[in-house]
């Protein structure tokens, strides 16, 4: 269940992402796993109101046939705002087929996309309709996608790490010692990380711009105020190089990805 349709992504720093999407094959995998979880849930939840329905009068039963009514529709939004909310944008079954839902520009989601794409699952789900959206449009979106502003991508490979170099983990440890430090957001996280996994693919000097642009906007976000940590870097040569992990922007991005790496497993 491999998708081929491969878009990119301007997150707000002015970053390309090249990002994979799902597919509607890992969708349906990972809907029809979170389905059969809530089918469970469903029949345990039935079988305790057969239980209380036993031992009440037939008004009572009325009303709790209500309520069981309203708690299970409850549970059906609930359960996909909560994950997706909690997850960054994953369920048990988008986890388990490595996809997620993502904004238009990359970032994670939050609450208020996740509650809008669980409002209008039903209607997505309503004779297949999400899944004709799906195959008919290049981004593959369905209703609640378009209304919420997200997209569901594929998960980065788990080979696609990080690299790090001996001048960026001295550095880290000068920043985590640093008591002022401020936190960094999640979305500014995934950025760096997803930047300093793909730099490698990137055109040299769109990949030293991009580096300085977003070095320059977390030094300004962390309140550091000595700029030799992204001054020091190599000058290019008439041959078009490689950036090198020593010079000043990207080891000053390894450097925070490092230390807030280490502040999130904490």
């Amino acid at each position: 269940m491999i998708s081929l349709n491969r878009i990119q992504l301007r997150t707000p720093e002015n970053v390309v992402l090249d990002v994979e999407l799902a597919g509607i094959g890992n969708r349906a995998l990972a809907l029809a796993i979170d389905y059969t979880i809530l089918l469970v849930a469903a029949v345990v939840g039935f079988a305790g109101f057969v239980l209380l329905a036993l031992n009440v009068s037939e008004s009572q039963r009325n009303w709790l046939a209500a309520l069981a009514t309203l708690v299970g529709f409850a549970v059906y939004g609930g359960y996909f705002i909560f994950f997706e909310a909690l997850w960054q944008g994953q369920t048990p079954g988008k986890r388990f087929v490595h996809i997620r839902v993502v904004l238009e520009d990359g970032r994670p989601i939050g609450l208020p996309q996740a509650g809008l794409r669980a409002l209008l699952r039903p209607l997505d789900d309503l004779v297949y309709l999400g899944a004709l959206c799906i195959l008919l449009n290049k981004r593959e979106k369905r209703i609640g996608d378009w209304v919420a502003g997200t997209l569901v991508v594929q998960e980065a490979p788990p080979t696609l790490e990080v690299k790090t170099s001996p001048e960026a983990v001295t550095l880290a440890e000068q920043l985590a010692g640093r008591p002022e430090l401020p936190p960094l957001p999640p979305d500014n996280y995934a950025i760096v990380q997803r930047f300093l996994q793909q730099r490698r693919d990137m055109d040299p000097e769109a990949r030293r711009q991009v580096a300085r642009r977003l070095a320059e906007q977390l030094f300004e976000r962390l309140a550091i105020s000595d700029r030799s940590l992204i001054e020091a870097e190599l000058p290019l040569s008439t041959v078009r190089r490689q950036p090198q992990p020593t010079d000043g922007p990207e080891r000053f991005l390894e450097a925070v990805w490092l230390t807030y790496r280490d502040r999130l497993r904490q």
